[in-house]
């Protein structure tokens, strides 16, 4: 048949003939154009893959046919006339009138060719009703956040903007946001962080494509923003230090929740971890057998595993053998909405004041410890891994590992240094840091501090033995 069709017609006419059939026998292979009309559609059959339909009269408009499922009204145009094809939905076949898609498309190839991308437009009035509150919960799901950050920010955002915690997003103006920033003077540091909370949100919503700029940025381009005074608070090493080392070391703890607060200064004190850290720790964390802990979801995400010396270990010790013991080894007793410790400051602030001195928090013992580190000449690295703050550099982060051992000579030296501190216990020629021991001692009445072992300091050798000796842990 071929053949005599190749025999009869005209190449031209012979081409199309063969398309013709082809089409006939599968709609996968080209685009075809027609007239849509309701008699056109219904005619329209499905092929072994999609193929599109494109209109005669509409330029860009077009029917889209799966091999399954439901026909597609949709439009294509270059954006701006001349950028990247752009291809919209504009619905099914089924359930949208004719008239109605053929309006539709009209509009949405306007927009492409005069450079509206119709996708965007749809996602901004999908959201363009959207209110702060609900922004927020939808930054809040997004965002890999810890629980206890995220409480930060809903009560921040309940306390600092709640005149907008109602309002559509993109009613939110520049004028109202720097308005509202420069009355907040009175209250700077919680007004900036209000602020920064306000502008990750608008950042986000842009992203969304909610809003086209960020109601913030007038704050920043007018040069208003108050900067947040770093705190360096700590105990000075060379006045505060000591005064309240002899307080803590003679101050007489007598109600659980003081030994419980007195315990968890001593952990910050001498491991430079962070309060909350600290408070919660739990008892499977603790490895007695190595004598080392670990804090499993810091602030970077990065197991922390901390070294155990002498004080801290018997500070463990002890606490294992308290009544009421619990899953954390900072229990608080009662029927209360922690279950454990969340606030020590009231038992630093009577420490303090027998100290006489200014009163410092939980992160001023953190900086304290950092700054003995330094002082004692501890390297760069090791100080950063003792610290666990997130690290940039790749050596540091995924090249130097930390030597659990090297680590934990550190923080012997640091309680050797807070040791000393003590003067009724540091007569003599010398002090090993093995066997010095002066606040485990005066707080847990533990070790032997008798002036002949302090005059005749171990050597090297036999203190490495002593270290590795059980009676040295337990004794």
């Amino acid at each position: 048949m071929i053949y005599y069709l190749s025999q009869t017609c005209r190449l031209d006419d012979f081409c199309r003939l063969c398309v013709t059939l082809e089409w006939g026998q599968n709609d996968s292979k080209k685009s075809r154009k027609i007239s849509i009309t309701p008699t056109a559609i219904s005619k329209l059959k499905a092929g072994e893959k999609d193929y599109v339909v494109r209109d005669t009269t509409l330029r860009g408009f077009q029917i889209k046919v799966p091999p399954k499922g439901e026909l597609v009204y949709q439009v294509e145009a270059r954006l701006g006339g001349k950028g990247a094809v752009k291809k919209f939905k504009i619905g099914n076949v089924k359930s949208l009138p004719l008239d109605t898609a053929r309006k539709n498309a009209s509009i949405a190839l306007q927009n492409i060719r005069s450079g509206i991308d119709p996708l965007i437009e749809k996602r901004r009035k999908l959201h363009e009703g959207i209110l702060l509150k609900d922004l927020l919960q939808k930054y809040l799901d997004a965002k890999t956040l810890k629980e206890r950050t995220k409480n930060d920010y809903i009560k921040l955002a309940n306390t600092r903007l709640t005149q907008w915690l109602n309002h559509r997003v993109i009613d939110i103006t520049n004028h109202e946001v720097t308005d509202w920033y420069v009355k907040g003077r009175s209250r700077p540091v919680n007004t900036e962080h209000a602020f920064r909370l306000l502008n990750a949100l608008m950042v986000y919503a842009r992203g969304l494509q909610i809003i086209k700029e960020s109601p913030c940025q007038m704050v920043t381009d007018t040069k208003i923003r108050r900067p947040i005074r770093k705190r360096t608070e700590h105990l000075e090493i060379n006045s505060d230090l000591e005064p309240f080392l002899i307080a803590l070391s003679q101050y007489n703890f007598v109600k659980d929740s003081e030994k419980t607060a007195r315990d968890v200064i001593v952990l910050i004190l001498t491991t430079g971890l962070r309060s909350q850290e600290a408070r919660s720790l739990k008892w499977g964390n603790i490895d007695f057998a190595r004598k080392r802990f670990t804090i499993p979801d810091p602030k970077n995400r990065r197991p922390h595993v901390v070294p155990m010396t002498p004080l801290t270990y018997t500070m463990f010790r002890m606490r294992e053998q308290l009544p009421d013991k619990t899953d954390y080894v900072f229990r608080i007793k009662g029927n209360t909405k922690s279950p454990h410790v969340t606030d020590i400051r009231k038992t630093i602030k009577n420490i303090c004041v027998k100290a006489e001195i200014k009163t410092v928090t939980p992160h001023d013992m953190r900086r304290t410890f950092s700054t003995t580190l330094n002082s004692l000449g501890v390297g760069f690295a090791d100080q950063k891994h003792l610290m666990n703050h997130k690290e940039k550099d790749v050596t540091l982060s995924h090249y130097i590992q930390p030597n659990i051992e090297v680590l934990r000579g550190h923080l012997f030296k640091v309680v050797d240094f807070y040791d000393r501190k003590i003067p009724h216990f540091t007569q003599g020629q010398g002090v090993s840091k093995f066997t010095s021991g002066t606040l485990r001692f005066c707080l847990y009445n533990v070790g032997d501090l008798t002036p002949e072992l302090l005059d005749n300091p171990l050597e090297e050798d036999a203190e490495y033995q002593a270290y590795a000796d059980h009676d040295f842990w337990e004794n």
